[in-house]
């Protein structure tokens, strides 16, 4: 009878901690990998509104959200903050507001951007909020880096390393508003420092953004890149306008990365999904699978972000009214006539975020799920517990009654 008794108690234990919502995890172990979300982007060019070639920020934002599962990570490769007159009416401050809002983790420099000289690009990291990566591009004089060459970041309990790059080949073709004369050091070199860096503080995953591109005429590209590094476990990219989603070999040949690219002007927006080990922080069943990429044409179906589409209806506005009164001015005569500069958000002069500050800033979290308590469902266990314990007492009484 003692041994039926024990038997009951369990099982109404059991079901009772259920009932007060204790979920099954607390008594079993961890799930052996974690699933980590990254939402891409490269050369936009001012682009910006969805339409059936762009998916357009606010679609982005909802593609960020996801299902359940907000994107761990929002990276750019590169050429965001020039192009389109969306971009350069007010010297990419449009673009950089809506980076703060959709919550870009981080981005490396492409052509265009550098166009408005290092100083302004400085404002416009300040602006949006996001950290601007390159490991090898250099002041003239000092030759130390100009942006933060990288960050190491903590996502869902793994330690990832964020690298950006340039490409050299972008030297002969820069014209900085500014003046400033720039070294484009080797990026390889460069990478590999950064990689060596990261892993001994404690990084298990690097990913490289970077602003190279795939084409034979060039020559440096990200495939090389890889070839003449050890570590990169993925590459995002930007330059070529391209579509990439490939595997290449290490120099040392004992691993892989996967290097990826949505083409440009948001015709598309890569997901990444990576299954981690919790253990070794290492990326699993690393391949071209991985790459999720929705084109303009499968974004239709997607619905704008509220919030995101009014936004942009603001900056249009805004611009808009910018424009006119740049026309204005221009049409009076010389004589007249006044320089004006674009106006734009307010905007800080500080110097590029050191990447000790950078690596100290919090970072944003993704919005936690709401929690799914079962306490709707407390009277159907104490039902289930109740019937339990007349079985019991039911089965004893008669083994009792035999006797």
């Amino acid at each position: 009878m003692k041994k039926y008794l024990q038997l009951a108690l369990a099982i109404c234990l059991v079901l009772a901690l259920t009932a007060v919502g204790i979920p099954p995890a607390v008594f079993a172990d961890e799930e052996e990998t974690v699933s980590i979300r990254i939402v891409h982007t490269n050369d936009s060019h001012g682009r910006y509104a969805a339409g059936e070639t762009c998916v357009g920020y606010a679609k982005l934002q909802t593609i960020a959200e996801g299902d359940g599962h907000r994107a761990d990570l929002i990276l750019d490769a590169g050429d965001a903050f020039h192009g389109l007159s969306f971009a350069t009416v007010e010297q990419g401050a449009g673009v950089a507001e809506l980076f703060k809002t959709i919550g870009y983790t981080a981005m490396t420099p492409g052509l265009a951007d550098l166009s408005y000289g290092t100083a302004h690009l400085n404002e416009l990291e300040t602006d949006s909020g996001t950290p601007i990566l390159s490991c090898n591009l250099l002041d003239g004089t000092s030759a130390q880096p100009v942006f933060t060459p990288s960050v190491g970041l903590t996502v869902q309990g793994v330690r990832i390393g964020l690298i950006g790059v340039t490409s050299p080949d972008l030297l002969g073709e820069l014209e900085m508003e500014d003046g400033q004369s720039l070294i484009l050091a080797d990026p390889a070199a460069c990478v590999q420092q950064e990689i060596d860096r990261l892993r001994k503080e404690g990084c298990t995953m690097l990913i490289v953004l970077a602003h190279m591109g795939d084409s034979s005429l060039w020559p440096w590209t990200s495939e090389r890149l890889i070839s003449e590094t050890e570590g990169i476990d993925v590459l995002i990219d930007g330059r070529s306008h391209t579509e990439e989603n490939r595997m290449v070999s290490w120099k040392n040949g004992e691993g892989q990365a996967l290097c990826v690219q949505t083409g440009a002007y948001l015709e598309n927006v890569g997901v990444l999904t990576l299954e981690v080990d919790r253990g070794t922080g290492r990326p699993v069943n690393l391949s071209t699978s991985c790459e999720d990429l929705i084109s303009a044409g499968e974004a239709m179906e997607i619905e704008e972000d509220a919030g995101i589409a009014a936004q942009i209806a603001l900056i249009e506005k805004r611009q808009s009214v910018l424009s006119a009164s740049s026309a204005a001015v221009s049409s009076q005569p010389a004589s007249s006539a006044v320089r004006s500069k674009p106006v734009s958000p307010a905007v800080s002069s500080s110097a590029a975020v050191s990447s000790q500050a950078v690596q100290s800033s919090p970072q944003s979290e993704p919005p936690a799920p709401a929690e799914q308590g079962t306490w709707e469902m407390f009277p159907v266990f104490l039902a289930a517990a109740v019937v339990v314990l007349v079985a019991v007492f039911v089965l004893l009484s008669r083994r009792g009654q035999g006797r």
